[in-house]
């Protein structure tokens, strides 16, 4: 809710940008979920303040979970990339779901909450899903499953919470557009071909895209403004 506080004969209205929950476990441990977003300002405070809860909560394992926009088409299974203890993470048969991200661009506090933690003692643990670039849904709901499918290989993650049938349906529709749209066929028909090699190969590496899809993919990320 947001917080009212009175400041040189002002009413100032804040939203608190960290929600924390507790969740007991029964045959697991005990559960803390951050919901985090990036402070304005004072971020190396909050950054502290961050790390003080984990101490003072004894937290052993820091579980970083999120998504990212990358050049992979909808009609394939959504990549997921993560470490734990620094080390890749395999699934139960011993796969390893994907290679580490190889992200370069800017930094944030929760990059600088991990190592934190780890100066602590804290294991670190990161997973990222990699969501089509050129589908931009407010809530994307097949990322949110591939994420709980992952995770549950870690935790106990309630079968109610998956739910197959939603995740499919945005994705659907976009599949119905793309049908109708020779260029976006032949754009998801080119990422499918990038997306097949990294995964058949190397995951770490990907066949170089065309021209013309690196300037499709450049124009969606510069239509993010805020006021476009």
């Amino acid at each position: 809710r947001p917080v009212v506080k009175q400041v040189e004969d002002r009413r100032v209205f804040s939203v608190p940008n960290t929600k924390i929950s507790y969740a007991p476990g029964q045959d697991g441990p005990d559960l803390l979920f951050f919901h985090i977003l990036e402070p304005h300002n004072r971020a190396e405070e909050y950054t502290e303040g961050i790390l003080e809860l984990f101490k003072a909560f004894g937290v052993k394992r820091y579980c970083r979970i999120g998504g990212m926009y990358d050049a992979v088409p909808h009609t394939r299974p959504l990549l997921v990339t993560g470490t734990i203890a620094g080390k890749p993470i395999r699934n139960r048969s011993g796969e390893i779901l994907s290679a580490r991200s190889t992200y370069e661009g800017p930094t944030t506090i929760l990059n600088v909450a991990s190592e934190g933690a780890e100066k602590l003692g804290i294991e670190n643990m990161t997973l990222m899903v990699h969501l089509p670039q050129y589908v931009q849904l407010e809530e994307d709901h097949a990322g949110v499953a591939r994420l709980l499918e992952v995770l549950g290989q870690f935790y106990d993650i309630p079968s109610s919470l998956l739910d197959a049938e939603l995740a499919l349906d945005g994705y659907k529709e976009i599949g119905v557009d793309v049908e109708k749209n020779p260029a976006a066929k032949a754009l998801v028909e080119r990422l499918e071909a990038n997306y097949d090699l990294r995964v058949g190969s190397n995951p770490q590496e990907s066949a170089p895209l065309s021209p013309e899809v690196e300037r499709f993919l450049q124009g969606i990320e510069q239509s993010q403004d805020p006021e476009d």
